[in-house]
C-alpha cells in the first residue's frame, strides 16, 4: 500500500488528523528486511524494498500531519505478534529494531512506538536498543490473560523489566 497506494494511505492518516488525532503512526508495522525475505525475495531486494516501503510509509504520515500533529513511527515484533513462541533468535530481532530505529533516525519521527508486544525476550531487545534514544519510547503489550502476556510471562515480571527503562508511556493492545 505504502508504495502502490500512497494517496489512499495519506488519505486514511488525513482522516485520522481531520478528526481530531494529535498522534499518527506511521504505516510500518511490518515494513521490515525480515518479512520481505520471509515473503520469498532475496536479502537486497528484501532489504531495498523493506526500505522503499518504509520511506514510503513515513512521508505518507508527513503529507498527512497537520500543525500540531505528532508521528508515532511503528515497530512491531519480527515475526508474528500473535505466535510469540515464533521469536526468531536474539541476532534477527537485533538486526531487525536496530535497522528500523535506524531509519526512523533518519525520518526524525516524534515517538517510537513497539506495538502488540507479547514475547519478553524481544521486549527486552528493544528495550535495551532505545537506551539512548532522543525520543520517547512507548510499549505496547498484548495479553494472553489479565496476569501473563502471550509468552506467558507474568506482567509483574514484565513491568520489572520495564521499570528499569524509560519508557513515556505503557499500553495494551489487541487483547480480548
Amino acid at each position: 500500500a505504502n508504495i502502490d497506494y500512497p494517496k489512499v494511505v495519506t488519505k486514511i492518516h488525513n482522516e485520522y488528523v481531520l478528526a481530531g488525532a494529535d498522534i499518527i503512526t506511521t504505516n510500518t508495522f511490518r515494513s521490515t528486511p525480515y518479512t520481505y525475505k520471509k515473503a520469498g525475495l532475496s536479502s537486497v531486494k528484501a532489504f531495498d524494498y523493506a526500505k522503499h516501503s518504509f520511506f514510503k510509509a513515513v512521508d505518507c504520515a508527513y503529507d498527512a500531519i497537520g500543525e500540531n500533529t505528532k508521528i508515532a513511527g511503528s515497530i512491531t515484533s519480527v515475526e508474528d505478534c500473535y505466535r510469540p513462541e515464533k521469536f526468531p533468535g536474539k541476532m534477527a530481532t537485533q538486526d531487525t529494531y536496530g535497522q528500523l530505529l535506524e531509519w526512523f533516525n533518519q525520518c526524525e519521527v516524534d515517538i517510537i512506538i513497539f506495538e502488540t508486544m507479547g514475547n519478553i525476550h524481544e521486549i527486552n531487545i528493544a528495550l535495551d536498543l532505545v537506551t539512548d534514544l532522543d525520543k520517547p519510547v512507548w510499549m505496547s503489550l498484548i495479553m494472553k490473560n489479565k496476569d501473563t502476556l502471550l509468552d506467558g510471562t507474568s506482567i509483574l515480571e514484565t513491568l520489572k523489566l520495564i521499570d528499569n527503562y524509560n519508557i513515556k508511556l505503557l499500553l495494551i493492545n489487541c487483547n480480548n
